[in-house]
This record gives C-alpha cells, sequence and structure tokens, in this order.
C-alpha cells in the first residue's frame, strides 16, 4: 500500500523523485516522527530546483505550509486556496493535522483542480478514507525516523491525546496507558490478548477483555506507534496464536539501555522494514526473514559473554531442521563460525551491511 521512507536513509536524489510525483504526496507516520524535518529537506529541493532554472525565481513565495492545529475550524480554506493560488504558476502547500480542517476531504478535491503541489502529514490511517475522494492520484508513503530520546515521554503522550483517544474517542486512557506500559516490557515477546489481559490483572490490579485490548492495539497500529509482526511453525508453515508488538522507535521503550535485547530486536525490525523484506518470528527464534528466495533464521540477544552462553543462546538455531542461514546478531563483536554455518555478527555490523 505504501513506499517506506527512512529519513536518515533518504537521498537527496530520491527527495527529488519524490518531489516530482503528480499533485498529492500523503506522509505518514507517528507524530513527532519527523515530518516537519523530511518536509523541510523537500522544501530546500524544491527552491533548490527552482533557483537552478531561475536565478529571480519566487518560488519561496509560493510554499505555503499550514496547522490546522493552529488555525481555527471554521477556516475559509476554499477561500484562502482561490486568494493565493495566482498567477498561473504552481504552488506547493505543506499541511499539518489536516484532518481538523472542515471539510478537509472536499479541501483536497478542490485543491486537485488547481495548480497546486501537495503534502500532507498523516498521523493516523483515519484519514485514508477521506483520501478516496482523490483516488489513485494520492501517493502513500511511511515515514520512519528516530524521536528525540530527550522528548519521547512527551512525544508519546501527545500521540496517545490527538492520534488515538480523538480520533477513535477512547474512554478509558488509564486502560490505553496501561497497554502500552505493558507492551514497553514485553516488547519481542510473543504474546496474545489473553496474555496482556493476565499482566494487566497482576500488575495493576484489573485486566481487560480481550476484544477491547485488541481494539485499542489497533488504534496504536493505526496511529504508527506500534508494528505487529505474526508467528508460524516453521514445519507447517501455519500461522501461531500469538504476535509480537514492536515500536516505530526504540526510544519509545522507556527505561531500556541500548544494549536491551528488547532494543536490539526493535532495530533488527525497523531494518527488516525498511528493506522491504517479509519478516515472521518462530518458536524460540526471533526472526525469519525471507530475502528473495534465501531465507534467514535470527537470533537476537543483548550481549554473548562467552562461548557458554553463546551456544545457550544458538540452542534454538541449532535444533532448526528447515534450510536456510542461521545468524546470532549481539551488541558485542564475538565473532565465530561453526559446522552448523552458524554466523555471529554485532549489531550496528549487521545494521550497516544487510
Amino acid at each position: 500500500m505504501k513506499t517506506v521512507l527512512f529519513a536518515k536513509a533518504t537521498s537527496d536524489a530520491e527527495i527529488k523523485e519524490f518531489v516530482q510525483l503528480p499533485f498529492l504526496k500523503v506522509v505518514f507516520g507517528m507524530r513527532g516522527c519527523g515530518h516537519r524535518a523530511f518536509f523541510e529537506r523537500v522544501k530546500n529541493s524544491i527552491v533548490e530546483s527552482a533557483y537552478q532554472l531561475d536565478v529571480e525565481s519566487d518560488i519561496e513565495e509560493r510554499i505555503v505550509t499550514l496547522d490546522f492545529a493552529e488555525i481555527p475550524h471554521d477556516f475559509d480554506f476554499s477561500g484562502f486556496v482561490d486568494k493565493t493560488v495566482v498567477g498561473g504558476k504552481r504552488f506547493h502547500f505543506f499541511l499539518f493535522d489536516v484532518q481538523r480542517a472542515k471539510d478537509w476531504e472536499r479541501v483536497l478535491e478542490f485543491l486537485s483542480i488547481k495548480n497546486v503541489d501537495v503534502y500532507v502529514a498523516g498521523t493516523n490511517l483515519s484519514i485514508e478514507e477521506g483520501l478516496k475522494r482523490v483516488g489513485s492520484r494520492a501517493k502513500k508513503f511511511e515515514l520512519f525516523s528516530e524521536i528525540d530520546a530527550e522528548q519521547k515521554r512527551g512525544i508519546l503522550s501527545s500521540a496517545l491525546i490527538f492520534d488515538v483517544a480523538i480520533v477513535n474517542s477512547v474512554k478509558n486512557m488509564e486502560l490505553l496507558e496501561n497497554i502500552i506500559s505493558v507492551i514497553q516490557s514485553t516488547v519481542s515477546k510473543p504474546m496474545s490478548s489473553a496474555d496482556i489481559s493476565k499482566i494487566l490483572k497482576s500488575r495493576y490490579g484489573k485486566g481487560a477483555d480481550e476484544a477491547t485490548i485488541l481494539s485499542y492495539i489497533g488504534f496504536l497500529e493505526n496511529a504508527f506507534i506500534l508494528k505487529k509482526i505474526n508467528g508460524m511453525n516453521i514445519k507447517k508453515r501455519t500461522k501461531l496464536e500469538s504476535v509480537k508488538y514492536y515500536f516505530t522507535s526504540p526510544h519509545l521503550i522507556f527505561s531500556a539501555s541500548e544494549d536491551d535485547e528488547r532494543v536490539v530486536q526493535n532495530k533488527l525490525l525497523l531494518k527488516f522494514i525498511e528493506k522491504g523484506v517479509q519478516t515472521n518470528f518462530a518458536q524460540s527464534v526471533d526472526f525469519v526473514v525471507n530475502v528473495a528466495k534465501k531465507t534467514y533464521f535470527i537470533q537476537a540477544s543483548a550481549k554473548v559473554f562467552s562461548e557458554d552462553d553463546y551456544e545457550k543462546k544458538a540452542m534454538p538455531l541449532r535444533q532448526i531442521e528447515v534450510r536456510g542461514e542461521k545468524l546470532m546478531i549481539s551488541t558485542n563483536t564475538f565473532a565465530t563460525e561453526d559446522e552448523d554455518e552458524l554466523k555471529h555478527f554485532s549489531l550496528d555490523g549487521f545494521l550497516e551491511s544487510f
């Protein structure tokens, strides 16, 4: 459905190609994930290209940024466009929180008949229904960027309020926050809704029905806060009941150090998303990754301290009888290669080379 954009990995040449796409570019991503910084690169590319063609270009006057979180709900957007888009030249609109605008779906439809290049920051999948009014003219992307570690709590709180609670009319914010807390502590572990309910009851004195838990988790996925991968039985090729949840930024795993196994796995998943490869997990195996016609079985660990520790953590990989490459990845560089062709990589080295 969408093309993935990683802010750090997107080159200037790719930005130029992005700008050349027609009419409407919708960049989905968690609130605070870097929409503004990414759009600044897009604006700079537009300006640079314009000045290369015309040293006296008025391009900067034709770049318009509107944040509807700061604009009255009854703002006459159509009237504003009529007054602004004049002279027959192409304008570039950058829109934030467009879903707060009155009749925003009609606004986008109205822009589609103007000589306007439109960029929308989408922080919730709920706007997809409104995008149907412009059909295939809306090109969709998903943006990933490391959130500010010092502001992570404020960023998450803002996303929970504006892109989860308000959008979905969530009535129990305490439960929503408790579910987030449970997932933060269980990142990288196979979980079912029943497992989450048991932890909620044990930790907070009250659980929740599984349907509500799954509904709230769905809200978090739609707000680009969580990512989910499915489990599989390697031999039978059947789906497991449990799933694994990860965050779209490892910084959202509060109180976790860089060599925490949850962070290691979260970084690996984001790399697999960046590369667009099919990713699952299996019984006792952290990731099963399919690249072209090759399968990788991957075990992730915080650190490997000794040969004995290595053997203990490598055991699930050794027990796999299905053909594929077996990899152990940890934060340190305990390099080894054995008769089972099991290879051990440092996290940084793997992320750089994969």
